[in-house]
């Protein structure tokens, strides 16, 4: 623990409690979750323990104490070879640039460790992938493959805004339309016989070949009726540009056999790269309730061509296997970097054993975590 800093730990009776206030004064304002999030994390169907950890504070100073860095804690569960296994996904690890010598984000780190949960990470920045890694965290690496839809926000960032940018931008745009063109054709050939529709809510019918595909023998984050509608309906970013959209996919006879979930955001800059105003849509999970009928191969394939119509400048997709990714680049998707779930075993947990320690244990998908609820 860095010298001055304590570790507060809010819990869930806490953030429950309209009467509860925080032992600390938060002079920079970045440590009261939002009222979006509060709700999210209190009607989340994983949340079944008042006690579990919702959020850490690193404060300084004894009476009258300060707020210097922050960690949420978003409940969550793995099926581990058959046994349920507890996770704390990380969210909102952030320590304001002024307090970034005092080793509070370390601190919250070590102090997450000592709960007794196994501990995850999905995404995390370029900053803060080495202290994960410092810190042995295992890895699980998905490749990020990208699908540019329109140009607009590429060509600014290298020509600059102006006619210029734009005129450049059309000539680009008429070759992606072709493009678009030719992945339609090609989806369309690969899913024949499959129908994908946008849906509301998850009906309550699919929960158990849901438990069926849990049980996989693979580590998978927890998935159910509960959970997906749960995520359908909260959200912890208030643009209204931001949403998530539910595909059941169904074979010619009207049979569920697969569900595609996506999301769209708005990012004033997106990436180190800077490219700015980004509207990027995201395949973001699916899961096939039968493999002969509809298999990942094919369930991405729906997934990018129904994310490619709601009008987004870039379709992104994050997969683990080889030939996911194959598939995505005869799409004419560019490989963009990785994304990285980080995660921590629980002494006591079943995680913990050695042969669940590899990323090929895994069967990860980009909406782990937090992910679909930014």
């Amino acid at each position: 623990m860095a010298q001055g800093v304590q570790i507060q730990v809010i819990r869930g009776r806490d953030l429950r409690d309209p009467r509860w206030t925080p032992p600390w004064t938060d002079p920079l304002g970045f440590a009261a979750m939002s009222a979006q999030k509060r709700a999210a994390i209190l009607a989340c169907p994983l949340l079944t323990d008042e006690d579990q950890p919702v959020q850490l504070i690193g404060t300084i100073g004894g009476r009258g104490s300060v707020a210097v860095g922050r960690l949420d804690l978003i409940p969550g569960r793995l099926n581990v070879a058959g046994q349920e296994a507890p996770i704390l996904w990380g969210s909102e690890w952030f320590v304001p640039p002024e307090h970034r010598g005092t080793l509070v984000g370390v601190s919250l780190l070590l102090r997450s460790q000592q709960l007794g949960y196994n501990l995850g990470a999905h995404g995390p920045s370029q900053m803060a992938l080495p202290v994960y890694q410092k810190l042995k965290w295992s890895d699980v690496p998905l490749t990020r493959w990208i699908l540019i839809r329109r140009s607009r926000s590429v060509v600014e960032r290298y020509l600059g805004r102006g006619l210029h940018s734009r005129a450049v931008a059309s000539v680009i745009d008429a070759g992606l339309w072709a493009q678009r063109r030719a992945v339609r054709a090609l989806v369309g050939g690969a899913t024949r016989g499959l129908t994908c529709r946008a849906v509301g809510s998850c009906p309550p019918e699919l929960d158990a070949p849901i438990a069926r595909v849990i049980d996989s023998g693979k580590i998978t984050s927890h998935r159910s009726v509960a959970w997906l509608n749960w995520v359908l309906a909260h959200s912890f970013d208030t643009d209204p540009r931001t949403r998530r959209v539910l595909y059941l996919v169904n074979s010619a006879g009207g049979r569920a056999v697969g569900y595609v979930l996506a999301k769209v955001r708005f990012f004033p800059v997106a990436t180190h790269r800077g490219f700015r105003d980004l509207l990027l849509g995201s395949v973001q999970d699916w899961m096939a309730f039968d493999p002969q009928a509809a298999d990942e191969r094919r369930l991405i394939l729906l997934g990018v061509d129904q994310v490619s119509r709601l009008g987004v400048d870039a379709v992104e997709v994050c997969v683990q296997s080889e030939a996911a990714g194959r598939t995505l680049r005869r799409l004419g998707c560019l490989r963009a970097g990785t994304m990285h779930l980080m995660f921590k075993a629980a002494a006591k947990s079943p995680l913990a054993r050695p042969e669940f320690q590899r990323p090929g244990a895994w069967d990860a998908r980009p909406g782990d975590g937090d992910n679909l609820l930014f």
